[in-house]
């Protein structure tokens, strides 16, 4: 989700995730309760992109989801957080682009 999304655009793209997720033969189980769209999600679906060697939608996804919300999500979250944590975590994620 990029800075200009609200919820019912981001409850959109949804589908969109679900696509990629079944492009490369993965499914959530039943009673799987993690939103398509939570960050540590499509982080980890990344990793199994970077595990299969699958080039062409690793890049895919990379631009058209994680490169077009994650970094206006740790701006939002580094001048926003309330605890040092969060807002290191928000700059060291940043520092990774």
């Amino acid at each position: 989700m990029n800075g200009s999304e609200d919820g019912f655009e981001a409850y959109r793209l949804i589908p969109i995730l679900l696509a990629f997720y079944s492009r490369s033969g993965l499914t959530p189980e039943e009673g799987f309760d993690v939103p398509p769209d939570h960050l540590s999600l499509q982080l980890l679906f990344m990793s199994h992109l970077i595990e299969a060697q699958d080039p062409d939608i690793m890049e895919n996804f990379l631009d058209e989801r994680i490169l077009n919300w994650v970094p206006y999500y740790c701006e939002e979250m580094e001048t926003t957080a309330r605890t040092a944590f969060y807002r290191k975590t928000a700059n060291v994620a940043e520092q990774l682009r």
